[in-house]
């Protein structure tokens, strides 16, 4: 599996994440200049998260490029952390409760065990349908295990709130962030009191902290 597929996100993108109403206050130190410090990153050759876990991985460098970009060290570290709680941690694919056992075999006998696994297994057209005819598993089935293994690869999306999310048509981290947040917390909180759903209804900025990390997250399953 290739890790760094999963954790490619775009510093540029980083901007639409860095606000009060997506960030908790820890990170509020972010806000200020947050254009200017993505853009001296990248004019510095520090493009995406990988490279951000590049440079820590390798103490000795990280004050030789904070002199190179001129951004502030405890901002840097600052976006280090928050990378890295966002980036990409191995959910194991027979702890998926919603997901058919023989279906969870049929793939471990293939080596895949992991949702990211699966998802890079099967980011091509060519690819799934090369895993379809070598697991008998059904075109229906395996778009269902990609769509809830890609969702739950946001950090704070479980396997209840892949499903809740999965019962409005979302299919994929693309397609919800896509979704207005207000009025997708509204739906939500509709259909929680409509089916007396035993979950509570998510907050606004918890929803907007998942629809605004949605957009940037790597869009791994391609047509």
């Amino acid at each position: 599996m290739n890790k760094s597929e999963l954790n490619n996100i775009k510093i540029l993108n980083l901007v639409t994440i860095l606000k009060k109403q997506t960030l908790p206050e820890s990170y509020w130190i972010l806000i200020e200049d947050a254009k200017t410090n993505c853009e001296k990153l990248i004019m510095n050759g520090i493009k995406d998260s990988n490279d951000i876990f590049e440079l820590f991985n390798n103490g000795e460098t990280v004050d030789i490029k904070i002199n190179q970009t001129r951004v502030n060290k405890q901002y840097l570290a600052a976006i280090y952390r928050l990378l890295k709680f966002h980036s990409y941690k191995p959910f194991s694919l027979n702890k998926i409760n919603s997901l058919k056992k023989d279906h969870i075999e049929s793939l471990l006998k293939l080596g895949i065990k992991y949702n990211g696994e699966l998802l890079i297994e099967c980011s091509t057209k060519i690819k799934r349908i090369e895993l379809l005819e070598k697991t008998k598993i059904s075109e229906k089935d395996l778009n269902n295990m990609l769509c809830i293994s890609d969702l739950m690869r946001k950090v704070g999306i479980k396997e209840i709130k892949a499903i809740l999310f999965m019962q409005f048509g979302i299919r994929s981290l693309y397609e919800l962030g896509q979704k207005d947040p207000i009025l997708f917390q509204d739906e939500i909180k509709k259909r929680i009191e409509k089916y007396n759903i035993n979950r509570a209804i998510p907050t606004e900025k918890e929803i907007r902290s998942d629809i605004s990390w949605a957009k940037i997250y790597p869009r791994i399953i391609k047509e």
